[in-house]
């Protein structure tokens, strides 16, 4: 998908800003913002590139991403795998101790909805 006026190319991106940077060719003048038109075709065709799309370049390297020596430095995947973990303790205790607390406590709050309502329909009844 282009983020860029027809005939032109990105450049870059400032994703702090939302900016694009975006490279053209030298116009005279410049359209209203509500001249400006897109090629269609063309915006169908980025979409239709799945290499464009998947970043299939990027994955030609995963291997570098496995690499032992580069994982030890990394602080970012030992933050990641001990949240990781806290989250499967934390699935462990609701599913096997706090689920069926948490169940009862929703039959409990239906069960006494179902009362009130019991309760409403019969005075409704009486009148």
């Amino acid at each position: 998908m282009s983020l860029c006026e027809e005939d032109c190319t990105l450049e870059d991106y400032d994703s702090t800003n939302k900016r694009v940077k975006c490279s053209c060719l030298v116009k005279i003048n410049f359209p209203l913002f509500e001249e400006i038109k897109f090629d269609k075709k063309k915006l169908y065709q980025n979409f239709k590139d799945i290499n464009n799309i998947a970043n299939i370049k990027f994955l030609k390297c995963y291997k570098n991403v496995f690499v032992l020596n580069s994982l030890k430095n990394n602080y970012g995947f030992f933050i990641y795998i001990i949240i990781y973990l806290l989250f499967f303790v934390c699935l462990l205790l609701f599913s096997c101790k706090y689920y069926f607390k948490l169940q009862k406590e929703i039959d409990e709050i239906i069960e006494a909805k179902n009362e009130e309502f019991q309760i409403s329909e019969d005075k409704i009844k009486m009148f």
